[in-house]
């Protein structure tokens, strides 16, 4: 048993200068396509940050659909207009 305050704080750096995200500070994840998206508002308001997954701890089929631009481009889509939705 440990206090809170000895509790780690993992983080990410959000590519594209998001800055350091709590790993838990997410806007949404989906663990079946791995996209975090996080919103830094005292960093850049407005703009939503991706986190991808590495392409090893998804399932094949995923990872292969990451590999293709127009899927791709949907998932990332998909991810950020849930954002959207729901930071309006």
């Amino acid at each position: 048993m440990t206090a809170g305050y000895n509790t780690p704080t993992f983080v990410v750096d959000a590519p594209g200068g998001g800055g350091k995200r709590d790993v838990h500070s997410f806007e949404t994840y989906d663990d079946e396509v791995g996209l975090a998206v996080y919103s830094a508002p005292s960093v850049r308001p407005g703009k939503l940050f991706l986190y991808p997954d590495p392409l090893h701890g998804i399932s094949p089929t995923v990872a292969s659909d990451w590999l293709d631009p127009s899927r791709a481009r949907a998932m990332v889509e998909s991810a950020i207009s849930r954002v959207k939705g729901r930071l309006k």
